[in-house]
């Protein structure tokens, strides 16, 4: 058997959301670099944290309009298991089931 990871893509608005995001997050740090007269004084005065923490906070919030939580087992064509259908992630017993109803069998 032979396992191929694959990234499962976002709804291309959600995509699209994220490089925006993703610019302006840039351009608010390009901001705060060149002292900038848009930006608060506050975050001016403290340029290391101001970035950082923009940084890390637009990555978060891009990642998370990109993220699917998709977990998809497919044999060829054939499904054997969607996390995006079921709404969760499996468990081993959903995973020895899917594989039983091809005639593989998982042995612990």
């Amino acid at each position: 058997m032979r396992v191929i990871p694959v990234n499962h893509p976002a709804p291309p608005l959600n995509v699209l959301l994220s490089y925006i995001f993703t610019a302006a997050q840039y351009s608010l740090i390009g901001a705060i670099y060149f002292e900038n007269g848009l930006v608060p004084p506050g975050m001016i005065q403290n340029k290391m944290a101001s970035c950082v923490g923009s940084f890390f906070v637009g990555n978060m919030i891009s990642s998370s309009l990109t993220k699917t939580n998709a977990f998809e087992i497919y044999l060829g064509e054939r499904l054997l298991w969607s996390s995006l259908k079921t709404q969760r992630k499996p468990n081993m017993q959903d995973l020895v089931n899917s594989f039983d109803k091809i005639g593989v069998r998982i042995q612990g």
